[in-house]
């Protein structure tokens, strides 16, 4: 019995590629874009705790430092500030209020505002913008006694009376944006704090590995359009401005891998989609048949 060899044929190498789990930290799919802040609020009482970090930002994250104006005056987080672009506040004054946010090499990131208050009570809202459709909770904390009733305002107008010290904004909308603050009876009443709505953003980005050499077209549209001015990131930071809400990639190379998202007037994409192109590896296949 003769084994021969028929033919040779060049293949292309089909890869399943498994990605390594990539663990950067989103809140409400805004991360990227704003600082981290922990416990996620805006408002704190005097001697409370909390940091400020950088996490969810890319391109060595160690580089990033957290930035804050502090009575008009801007300032690096210096001693306080740990590897990763940390900021430790152990115990918070109300010199300690202010903005902050990150920033690298010029790059800056969102600002959030800080407000630690001498009084006896605090609004706790999201720290970061929420997504249209979301159901929020915003909380009255007061530290001198228990009180189960509060009054909650918009823009200075009164909108809720709870029993509960709560109140839950049920799929919230663009028209919700604006500045609450809370009053609690004979305690006293918080700030206020700015509640940021952004409207539902998609990136269409292949949802497979592309190949080397391939035209990738990314679009960004909202539930309404897909034909408005729009500004596209990679790896969070700013790789084109379009005003028609496409990017598109003519000659894909091993360099366009990474984590795109974008952002609009309206609102911004969710947590960074992965692109990933494929090179197209040469295969030597032998087809062999038994001859009797």
């Amino acid at each position: 019995m003769e084994v021969t060899a028929l033919s040779v044929r060049l293949l292309i190498n089909v890869a399943v590629l498994l990605p390594a789990q990539v663990q950067h930290s989103f809140s409400h799919r805004a991360e990227a874009t704003f600082p981290r802040i922990v416990p996620s609020r805006l408002q704190f009482f005097e001697y409370e705790s909390f940091s400020v970090n950088c996490k969810g930002f890319f391109h060595d994250l160690t580089k990033w430092r957290v930035m804050r104006n502090i009575q008009g005056t801007n300032t690096t987080c210096k001693d306080k500030c740990e590897m990763r672009g940390t900021y430790n506040i152990t115990a918070a004054f109300s010199i300690d209020s202010g903005e902050y946010w990150c920033e690298v090499d010029g790059k800056k990131s969102n600002k959030v505002n800080i407000i630690v208050t001498e009084g006896s009570v605090i609004l706790d809202s999201p720290a970061l913008p929420v997504m249209e459709g979301d159901n929020v909770v915003l909380r009255c904390k007061n530290k001198k006694t228990f009180r189960i009733e509060a009054d909650f305002y918009k823009n200075g107008v009164l909108m809720w009376r709870s029993s509960t010290v709560e109140m839950t904004i049920h799929n919230v909308s663009k028209s919700d944006e604006g500045l609450y603050k809370c009053r609690i009876s004979g305690i006293g009443e918080s700030a206020e704090s700015w509640l940021a709505v952004r409207e539902s953003v998609i990136l269409e980005i292949p949802a497979l590995p592309v190949m080397e050499g391939d035209r990738v077209t990314l679009r960004c549209r909202n539930k309404m359009t897909s034909n408005f001015p729009a500004v596209f990131y990679k790896d969070g930071l700013l790789i084109r401005n379009s005003s028609t809400g496409e990017m598109i990639i003519h000659s894909v190379s091993k360099s366009d891998e990474g984590l795109y998202k974008c952002t609009s007037g309206v609102g911004e994409s969710a947590v960074p989609q992965p692109l990933i192109p494929l090179f197209q590896c040469p295969l030597l296949y032998k087809q062999i048949r038994l001859n009797p």
